[in-house]
């Protein structure tokens, strides 16, 4: 699953680590004993055995076992053209 899940982010590999491409991100989402964990704006995975090591746009670790993930997705692209954030003009 997550091989399938960072071909469609088209995560590029650098030295074993899958990096996503500018713009995308990843959200991870795992469970353990029916505690769940979300790690979202994911920008770079690399798999360390049965573990996965996971870092965030501000630059947060987070070390997750593969068998705990249970689900994946992919966040958008560049934004579109209409598009700007609250409080912005222009």
């Amino acid at each position: 699953m997550l091989d399938a899940i960072l071909d469609e982010a088209q995560a590029k590999t650098v030295e074993g680590e899958r990096i996503m491409t500018e713009g995308r991100r990843v959200t991870l989402y795992a469970a353990h004993d029916g505690v769940p964990l979300t790690v979202g704006k994911v920008e770079s995975v690399r798999v360390q055995g049965a573990l996965l090591r996971v870092r965030n746009d501000k630059g947060d670790i987070y070390v997750l076992s593969l068998e705990d993930l249970f689900a994946a997705s992919v966040d958008g692209g560049a934004p579109s053209a209409g598009s700007r954030k609250a409080g912005f003009l222009g």
